[in-house]
């Protein structure tokens, strides 16, 4: 009796850990957890459409959505434990915000992020009556002085598959560049959807007025797009880059075959 109660007893152990892994014991199992918010203009309170909000940190998570007509955005997300997320959130014409990191649990959703953007230029301060006189000098700044849409649709689509930006060449003073000081502008997508978007022209030369103008063209694929144009400066060793411009590209109509 005492042998068979001897090899019974590890036969018996091992079925109890085999049983507690088996009953979740063992290990963390992740969990779907949503981040959602709204995207508000700082001055008024109204919703921003088309903003472009972004999960920076941790880099495992990273990816953007774009905001609703009633500015609203929200995320899914798996995680397993109890995390640090960083966020921003940005639309042309606007100041990016920035989320400082808040704690995200697994399994926990979050409802109440909220960011509101400044529009550029509305802290005050014009520039009328405070220009700087006398001839520009070298390219120093490149600032976004118009775009033509927010948001675009994808090819094949029958509604405006292009959006034209225009940009003006400064010096350190702020004053534009004149015919005599013109310079070659580079335009690159630094991030897209990869559904074949472009930029044309991808080179342009500034005007009289130190302004250049490029277009975003959709391809077949929704998504954020953002774009930059680039001075180059080898007289000098200087890189001059904007602001990246920030575009959303919206899908098509709904198919019934998909359904």
């Amino acid at each position: 009796m005492k042998l068979r109660l001897k090899t019974f007893l590890p036969i018996f152990a091992s079925f109890l850990i085999l049983f507690s892994y088996g009953c979740g014991l063992g290990g963390d199992d992740e969990s779907e957890t949503i981040i959602a918010g709204q995207v508000i203009e700082q001055s008024n309170g109204s919703p921003v459409e088309d903003a472009i909000v972004s999960i920076t940190s941790p880099t495992k998570f990273a990816r953007e959505v774009v905001t609703d007509s009633a500015g609203n955005f929200t995320f899914t997300i798996e995680i397993d434990s109890t995390i640090n997320v960083t966020m921003e959130a940005s639309k042309s014409g606007f100041i990016t915000n920035t989320k400082q990191p808040f704690k995200v649990a697994s399994g926990n959703d979050v409802n109440d992020v909220q960011f509101q953007l400044q529009r550029e230029g509305s802290g005050g301060g014009g520039n009328d009556g405070d220009q700087v006189g006398g001839e520009p000098e070298g390219a120093a700044a490149i600032v976004l002085t118009g775009a033509s849409n927010q948001a675009i649709n994808i090819q094949e689509t029958g509604d405006n598959v292009s959006a034209a930006f225009t940009f003006q060449v400064q010096d350190s003073a702020g004053r534009p560049l004149n015919l005599e000081k013109a310079v070659d502008v580079d335009f690159n997508i630094l991030s897209g959807p990869g559904g074949g978007e472009t930029v044309i022209p991808a080179t342009a030369t500034t005007n009289a007025e130190g302004n250049v103008t490029t277009s975003i063209f959709s391809g077949n694929a929704a998504g954020p797009v953002k774009l930059q144009a680039i001075v180059n400066r080898p007289d000098v060793g200087l890189t001059i880059r904007s602001n990246p411009v920030l575009l959303a590209i919206h899908g098509g109509f709904p198919d019934a075959k998909s359904f």
